[in-house]
Formats: structure tokens, sequence, C-alpha cells
């Protein structure tokens, strides 16, 4: 508050309304006073317009542990509760924008990046299937992965016991033999 006394800088509509009170003309009367040094605009302390006594005053109402980075709205609420100048909300937005914490922060509501296209119903069994290889699991009876293989119309599933060292023809025999074998071969095949 001694900043605010010590500070002699006013905006030309305050001391035009300030010279208005003095001489007791003009509608500003009921909305201004002074007093201890202070100009008040509707009971809240005016703030002259020294960018630094702003901005320190805007950064401890938002920027403290307290208040949280509150966003814009709150941060105004706040500071209004007991302060004004001319063209505050316009200075707390600009503050806001280049609050660091706020902008790392925000959530900017988008539509998704493409249109989603939703898969083609399969019209037979394991004409189309799902692989998923499960590894580094704990070693039992010699294996420690496993293929996940998913047929996509009725959800049957095989789970083909394997090593994490297996390799792509063996992966093929694999599937030759627990898959391909008792359903014959997809059309289509989507791995995760």
């Amino acid at each position: 508050m001694q900043q605010v006394r010590d500070c002699a800088d006013r905006e030309n509509s305050v001391v035009r309304a300030l010279k208005e009170l003095h001489g007791g003309k003009g509608s500003h009367c009921e909305e201004l006073q002074e007093r201890d040094g202070l100009v008040l605009y509707r009971g809240r302390v005016y703030v002259p317009p020294d960018g630094q006594l702003r901005h320190n005053l805007v950064n401890a109402l938002h920027d403290s542990p307290i208040t949280g980075h509150s966003g814009q709205w709150k941060t105004t609420d706040l500071v209004a509760c007991n302060f004004w100048w001319p063209g505050m909300g316009r200075y707390i937005a600009e503050y806001m924008k280049g609050c660091d914490l706020c902008n790392c922060t925000k959530n900017y509501p988008s539509s998704p990046a493409g249109k989603l296209m939703p898969n083609r119903i399969p019209d037979h069994h394991w004409q189309t299937i799902l692989v998923d290889l499960i590894t580094e699991l704990l070693r039992s009876h010699g294996y420690d992965t496993i293929i996940v293989v998913v047929d996509r119309l009725s959800k049957c599933a095989h789970a083909i016991l394997t090593t994490s060292d297996v390799t792509t023809s063996a992966i093929a025999r694999l599937f030759r033999d627990h898959v391909w074998k008792h359903h014959g071969l997809p059309e289509e095949v989507i791995s995760d």
C-alpha cells in the first residue's frame, strides 16, 4: 500500500475525476474518494499506472502457493476485490498469456486430428485376426513369452507359448501348427 501511496503518476481520467471531487461537482463524486493518501474507486484502491507495481500486485495474487495459478477469471476476481485501475481486465488477460506455468498446463480443446474410420466387419471367421506378443514373463516350463492370436469376428483366441528369443521363421511355424492348421490363412492381420 505504501508503494501505491508513493506513486504520483495517475491516468488523466482519474486526475479529472479527482478535480471534480475536490470541486464538489461531477458524477464521479459518489464513486471516487480520497482517504489516507489513497484514491478509492467504489471502495477499491486505485492502482497508479506504474507497470512494475501492477505486475507485482497481479503476481502476488496469481502466482502465490495459496491461489495456485487459478486462471484469468479467478485472478481478476481476486484483484478486483480490493484494487482497481482502468483496463484492469485486459492487463490481467495479457499477464495470463505470459504465465509459463498456466500455458504449460492449459488444455486447448480441439477436434480429433482425422476422420475416424471404423474397421471393416469381417464376413466370416478367421478372415481378420489380431496378434499380440506378450514378453518378459516369468519363466515357466522353459517359456517366457506368449503369442496371442484372436479372431476379430468370434473373439476366439489361441495362446501359443514360446521364448523371447524366437525367430520370425519359428513364429511362422507356430502359426502354421496352431492357427492355420485349424482355421486356414487369414485375409488380413492386425498387429498391436
